[in-house]
């Protein structure tokens, strides 16, 4: 009875724990699917992707990682100190616990100084009873420094601290460069994902312009009213804008899962379709009314302002200024690298010795000064001096040169938004003509004084001359963002 007891106690205990893990796997599954359900604006994107992005989130491990080796390189610095002690109760005439035969207590006191210097002291106290010195104390020592430290030459940085602390410094600006990189290629997605929506609603209208014109010519030639020149021609227009149609299509899936990967979204490719439709302002569905009312849905100035409070820093003046310090502390790093490779491998002097006291002795010392040229002879020196050397002449010529090219990108990206802001200006004017012409074609159309075909040829050009109007309002979005204008 009492097994049958143990054994469903053993089960019970088991289904509550699956139970628990399921529960927990569930409701975390639960706050990501509520996660995805609350983007519903570009910048709701953006700011999921910064959570969810593999190399944003990489980057962020490794500048934590950086941290916590800079506290530990810290409290490498502070003294080491480890007590022992013991006692003997072994005697010739068996044990007698009452009156130990000898005790000792010591201490292990170990010091790291800077300079790759280390000092270390082991003081001991020993009692014996039947000894004739009855209490002895020593002391072992032994100091070591590079003579090569370096504050030899006024020096006011230790590079065993500097190197962690710019390593710090350096993975917090790759998270920084990730991170602008990461959300700069979000923009660029979204931008061409609606331009390949719209270049896919155009192909499909011209398609089926073409189409109605090939089967025109079809029956002229079966009335042997027309040649066959012109009936082969459309149809090949045909083939054509189907082939164009198709390559746009297989952009337009590899974009998808590229704006997926890049957010991290987990969900399913229907999913994604909506939550694209949604935030870019763009349907699955390739429909001229459905993209348009779409695209207009979407109000910029929302989404840019929620962006802005997120990621106020996110414009090119931030990242080339994150460049160029990232350069200067790669420069940094690799002179700190220099000289502490200088001192691991310079002569090391040294002192150690011991000094004891007993009863009969009074004391004793015993003392040894010397140099070790172990390292400074195995002929590392010359090939890091000169690697040293190579790599700061690299990092000064690259500094020069970001600097040198952020000033030129700075101003391409200012001549580029004044050309689109030149070129919206005129597109909006040609929005309106066509759109005024596409009317006066409807109503001919309508009063059947037009055929379809010139009806629909105006509405092509018409959508045509919108989507470039929508397009470089993007552009014009992208570039006062990149230049810190909105």
């Amino acid at each position: 009875m009492k097994k049958l007891i143990l054994i469903f106690m053993l089960l019970m205990c088991l289904v509550n724990f699956y139970a628990g893990g399921t529960e927990k796997k569930n409701s975390k599954n639960k706050n990501s699917r509520n996660e995805i359900t609350l983007i519903k604006t570009p910048a709701d994107l953006i700011r999921f992707a910064v959570e969810n992005n593999s190399d944003i989130l990489l980057a962020k491990a490794n500048y934590s990682s950086a941290c916590k080796n800079l506290t530990g390189t810290y409290l490498s610095f502070l003294p080491v100190i480890n007590p022992k002690g013991g006692i003997d109760y072994s005697q010739k005439d068996g044990f007698d616990f009452k009156t130990p035969e000898a005790y000792f207590f010591g201490i292990d006191f170990m010091q790291k100084i800077p300079g790759v210097g280390n000092l270390y002291l082991n003081p001991v106290v020993l009692h014996e009873k039947d000894a004739e010195e009855y209490f002895t104390f020593s002391l072992d020592y032994r100091f070591t420094q590079s003579t090569f430290p370096f504050w030899y030459k006024w020096m006011a940085r230790n590079p065993e601290t500097q190197i962690p602390k710019l390593s710090k410094n350096l993975n917090e600006l790759i998270f920084f460069e990730t991170r602008f990189h990461i959300i700069d290629e979000l923009l660029q997605s979204f931008k061409n994902y609606k331009g390949i929506i719209f270049a896919l609603d155009i192909c499909s209208k011209k398609l089926e312009l073409c189409k109605i014109q090939a089967q025109s010519y079809k029956q002229i030639v079966e009335n042997q009213g027309g040649s066959f020149i012109d009936y082969f021609e459309a149809e090949k227009k045909v083939t054509d804008y189907e082939k164009e149609k198709k390559e746009l299509e297989n952009q337009k899936v590899e974009t998808e899962l590229y704006i997926q990967s890049l957010t991290g979204l987990n969900c399913t490719y229907e999913e994604l379709l909506a939550i694209l439709g949604e935030c870019i302002g763009v349907g699955e569905r390739i429909c001229v009314g459905e993209c348009i009312a779409m695209s207009e849905s979407i109000d910029n100035n929302v989404w840019v302002s929620s962006f802005l409070s997120d990621f106020p820093e996110w414009n090119y003046s931030f990242i080339n200024e994150v460049k160029l310090e990232k350069t200067k502390v790669m420069k940094e790093q690799n002179q700190a690298e220099y000289l502490l490779q200088r001192e691991n491998l310079a002569p090391v002097f040294y002192v150690e010795g011991n000094v004891s006291y007993t009863k009969q002795e009074r004391h004793r010392i015993n003392c040894t000064v010397g140099f070790d040229f172990s390292k400074f002879l195995n002929g590392e020196k010359l090939s890091y001096k000169t690697q040293y050397k190579e790599q700061k002449a690299v990092y000064e010529k690259q500094y020069e040169l970001e600097k040198s090219q952020g000033i030129f990108r700075y101003n391409f990206y200012l001549e580029s938004l004044q050309k689109k802001e030149e070129e919206s200006a005129l597109l909006k004017n040609e929005v309106e003509a066509r759109k005024r012409i596409m009317d006066d074609f409807h109503k001919l159309y309508e009063s059947r004084q037009c055929s379809r075909v010139d009806y629909l040829e105006s509405e092509v050009l018409y959508f045509q001359a919108l989507y470039n109007f929508i397009l470089t309002e993007d552009e014009i979005i992208y570039y006062k963002l990149l230049l810190a204008k909105l």
